[in-house]
């Protein structure tokens, strides 16, 4: 949900909500700006989860990424989420649409190259991609890549749902006046951490989208955003749980914080909730990181006590005022 905050300064503080039993203290931050958590019960799948303030200096933002992607390396992550606007965030859509590049340019050869020198699947959660259109219609694409170990791409998600939204005198943005939706779902893809199924941002307004990929197999939704303030203090954590609680998947949601630029604030409190809607992982304020473990059996666990898929009643839903009506006596 990028846009122009004009009010509504940052909080100070960010609300952890889990048992204290399921984390311990987070590792060194490169940053050092945040306290990070995480999950400790075994030898699960480890994911790490990226806050970050993006500006429209992308050598920069590539840097402190690069920082993020290497720390959670050493800690033993598999797999790295990053934000929407990982790559930059322009000052509006002049400078947004004069920075973006395509899926083969610079920008995202030294991303391959860093996820295999890491050794892990990374998720750049929006990419401002010149698609093959480009030159007939002047548009970008919001694109969420998913990379592999060995820097080839496993996947690329465009944003379905563009963001559209005019709070009077707090936000406004028009993602459509700049940016082509996309026309496709993606599959779900087999990570060594579960089966990721892929949004943006504005998608997690959405259940559609959710409920959709959890019936091609996720196990893990991700939501990678830029969420302003007014809008993310009031909807983002409960709409994360509400995703989770429904399709009883883990829900992984990278987030921007605080000043973008001048015209722009980043709500932040990157978060991880489990299939049963508890956060199990949060940022405070400022650029860092959040670990949480992919806990599976947990996960199938969880859909067996309550097995909602199979309570689904897809022979009703969408049908509402479409019966005949009843005759009269």
């Amino acid at each position: 949900e990028e846009g122009l905050t004009l009010s509504h300064p940052p909080r100070l503080s960010a609300v952890l909500r889990f048992p204290l039993h399921r984390l311990c203290p987070g590792p060194w931050s490169p940053l050092g700006s945040h306290q990070a958590m995480a999950v400790s019960l075994g030898p699960k799948p480890l994911v790490a989860v990226g806050q970050v303030t993006s500006t429209p200096d992308k050598e920069q933002n590539f840097s402190g990424c690069a920082a993020l992607v290497r720390a959670a390396a050493r800690r033993g992550a598999c797999l790295v989420f990053l934000p929407e606007g990982f790559d930059y965030i322009g000052r509006d859509s002049v400078q947004t649409l004069s920075l973006a590049e395509s899926l083969d340019g610079e920008l995202m050869a030294r991303y391959s190259a860093l996820a295999r020198d890491c050794g892990v699947w990374l998720s750049l959660g929006g990419f401002h991609e010149r698609g093959a259109d480009w030159l007939s219609t002047q548009r970008i694409y919001n694109c969420h890549v998913l990379l592999d170990p060995t820097g080839r791409m496993a996947a690329a998600y465009r944003k379905t749902h563009l963001c559209d939204v005019e709070l009077e005198g707090r936000v406004t943005m028009k993602e459509s006046s700049f940016t082509n939706p996309g026309t496709d779902i993606v599959p779900p893809i087999s990570t060594p951490a579960g089966m990721l199924g892929l949004s943006i941002c504005y998608d997690l307004r959405f259940p559609e989208i959710s409920l959709a990929l959890r019936h091609a197999g996720a196990e893990i939704l991700t939501y990678p955003s830029a969420f302003t303030f007014p809008t993310g203090s009031a909807h983002w954590e409960v709409l994360l749980r509400a995703r989770a609680i429904e399709t009883q998947c883990y829900v992984v949601a990278a987030a921007q914080t605080g000043r973008n630029h001048e015209g722009r604030l980043s709500y932040g409190h990157t978060l991880v909730a489990d299939p049963w809607g508890t956060v199990v992982a949060q940022c405070s304020e400022g650029p860092g990181l959040c670990y949480a473990e992919i806990d599976l059996e947990y996960l199938r666990r969880v859909r067996r006590e309550i097995p909602v898929q199979s309570h689904r009643r897809a022979d009703l839903y969408g049908t509402v005022g479409l019966q005949a009506a009843p005759s009269a006596p």
